[in-house]
């Protein structure tokens, strides 16, 4: 009997311990899958907007002289970015719709001249809350040369944000970090604002080495505590703006305790523990070095 109850405990202790362990991990899947929504939303609002900038700069002269800004924003199944004029009460003076594939053959230029329906004024209002917000706060908001910034809006029943990125104006360099999320209430108002990486991070698309194989495997950048554990959704809109320009295959966030992995053939995100990582590229943490005691006399 003794015996009997003695097993019972541990199989008991062992199920706990388990439960407890796996409990301990975070839902990769859910994190992953969110990151990856929003993710592609954003990549989809940049899309509209290159696009649509490039077709209004290139084809409709006549208009640059009447515009006061511009924004993307998703209509149904299109993908949309509108011109606004410099009235006090501004109107749409262009209209330049994608559909999901951002195919030339499928996009439609409108340049009648109308007022904007509700989805745009609310766009329209944060939109110039946060240029306003940028343009005086040059402390909070950092600039680089040779950079530009796009301002994409995210609605939906759980966001109502802008997301501030910073692109390179050289074609070989990809630029992560020096981004920003700006939150508004319902009236349209800036509730709160924040930086997602805490340092900008430059990456070539390709080695400058001509003897180097073409492709390069795995990318990496580094997130520190304040940037958060995982792969940002500016990061997975940069990733899918320049994979297909670049030799990239994987790329690879690592943060304080998780990693993200990219896989640009499939356009998949997965996130792991960082001992898991390294075990399965049979590979040591380097920043376990960084918390291992020096014996005196030692250097450092």
């Amino acid at each position: 009997m003794r015996k009997f109850l003695l097993g019972l405990l541990c199989c008991l202790f062992l199920q706990t311990a388990t439960a407890q362990k796996n409990k301990a991990l975070p839902d990769f899947k859910k994190i992953e899958n969110a990151i990856l929504e929003d993710g592609q939303r954003l990549y989809q609002m940049e899309m509209a907007t290159r696009l649509g900038v490039e077709i209004f700069t290139n084809d409709l002269y006549d208009l640059h002289a009447k515009t006061g800004g511009y924004f993307p924003y998703k209509d149904g199944k299109l993908f949309k970015c509108v011109f606004y004029n410099k009235l006090a009460e501004a109107e749409i003076v262009a209209t330049i719709s994608f559909d999901s594939t951002f195919n030339a053959q499928n996009e439609m230029v409108n340049t009648t001249l109308r007022p904007m329906n509700w989805l745009e004024k609310d766009l329209y209002k944060m939109n110039e809350h946060a240029l306003d917000d940028i343009k005086r706060d040059t402390t909070f908001y950092k600039f680089y040369t040779n950079t530009t910034t796009s301002l994409l809006p995210f609605v939906d029943k759980n966001h109502r944000s802008i997301y501030v990125i910073t692109k390179s104006l050289d074609p070989t360099v990809v630029i992560f970090g020096n981004d920003y999320q700006i939150d508004f209430d319902n009236a349209g108002y800036i509730a709160s604002r924040r930086v997602l990486h805490d340092s900008l991070i430059t990456m070539e698309t390709s080695s400058k080495d001509p003897y180097a194989d073409e492709s390069m495997e795995a990318v990496t950048h580094r997130h520190s505590g304040g940037t958060g554990e995982y792969m940002t959704p500016t990061d997975v809109c940069t990733i899918m703006l320049n994979q297909k320009k670049s030799c990239w295959q994987h790329q690879v966030v690592i943060g304080p305790n998780y990693v993200s992995v990219w896989y640009c053939d499939v356009n998949e995100f997965q996130a792991t523990t960082k001992k898991e990582w390294y075990k399965f590229n049979k590979s040591h943490d380097p920043d376990l070095e960084k918390d291992k005691p020096v014996a005196v006399g030692e250097k450092q």
